[in-house]
């Protein structure tokens, strides 16, 4: 079973509430989500082909 990183989550919920915050309430589409963490998401893959 794979397990969520924790810095990952914290990121991608600051990203939604800013969002949320500067859009008068309208929340992000995954899409919009995915691209500013595109580079997080690699990190963390390669972190993950390391540790294995």
């Amino acid at each position: 079973m794979r397990h969520k990183d924790p810095e990952l989550m914290n990121r991608i919920k600051q990203y939604i509430s800013e969002y949320y915050l500067e859009n008068a309430g309208a929340m992000p589409t995954i899409t919009q989500i995915a691209n500013p963490l595109e580079a997080v998401l690699k990190i963390a893959e390669k972190r993950r082909e390391v540790a294995a």
